[in-house]
């Protein structure tokens, strides 16, 4: 009874209706539904016209004559608009489905924008948050264009999703700024695999019209905790990072490391 109560209900999102099938399903529960109403309505109808006369058949030839009125005329709408309506729904739900991906998608560096980064943040229990800033990239805008500068953000854009894998989240949060999302609890390994990173970006090679353009990336590093919000985490990474940009660039610096570094600068 429950699975038929959930076949039968139409509350279901547009996006569930991407594939022909789901959509024939959609318009035979439509259909199915339709025929249901009127005969639910037929038999409301019916002691009323009863009691006043206007039956001409006895009340069982009557519900057999509603029955099959009522497939009849339901069926034959269905099999003329159902297409049609399939075929508009389906479009629908496609085109829904590529502008929900458009907008969480960078489109220059294909990977998530901010907005999704923010959004798989916040459901994040637990790992590490790392911001990541190309050091000096204003300078390879104005010495090769800006065409260059975008060969680069797309190369490393591909060598952050390799290196971090699927189990990761990365995305371009703007212009030359980098996020990493690393989950679990081996901060150990995670902090390894930020170092890689790093490294790899000093070492990638770019050639932009037979010209190799090199550059680095700074790196800060915060903790994500069920009890730390979010907004703190983010700007604990932040913080950390402007903190390895002051200390010369292409560094890596942790935010419990902060504290350390402040303590430094004040006795000396």
């Amino acid at each position: 009874m429950i699975r038929l109560v959930e076949w039968l209900s139409l509350r279901r999102g547009i996006d569930d209706l991407c594939r022909r099938g789901q959509v024939f399903s959609f318009v035979m529960r439509l259909m199915f539904t339709a025929i249901c109403l009127s005969l639910f309505l037929q038999m409301l109808a019916l002691p009323i016209c009863r009691e006043l006369g206007l039956l001409p058949f006895s009340a069982g030839q009557t519900i057999q004559l509603g029955v099959a009125m009522s497939w009849l005329l339901v069926g034959s709408v269905a099999a003329v608009i159902g297409p049609v309506l399939g075929r508009e729904i389906r479009s629908l739900a496609i085109a829904k489905a590529k502008y929900e991906h458009l907008s969480r998608v960078d489109a220059l560096s294909g990977l998530l924008n901010r907005r999704a980064f923010t959004e798989a943040l916040d459901e994040t229990e637990e790992g590490l948050l790392a911001i990541l800033d190309l050091d000096r990239f204003k300078l390879i805008n104005d010495s090769h264009g800006h065409g260059a500068g975008d060969v680069v953000i797309r190369a490393i854009a591909d060598m952050l999703l390799e290196t971090a894998g699927s189990q990761h989240v990365v995305a371009r949060l703007g212009g030359e700024e980098f996020g990493i999302i690393l989950h679990g609890k081996d901060h150990a390994r995670q902090m390894e695999l930020i170092e890689t990173i790093r490294r790899q970006v000093a070492a990638l090679p770019v050639y932009v019209e037979g010209k190799r353009i090199v550059t680095t990336t700074s790196v800060g590093v915060a903790r994500i905790a069920p009890d730390r919000r979010r907004e703190a985490v983010y700007a604990a990474a932040d913080r950390a990072l402007y903190q390895a940009k002051s200390m010369g660039r292409n560094c890596l610096m942790r935010e419990e490391a902060l504290s350390e570094v402040v303590r430094a600068q004040v006795a000396s």
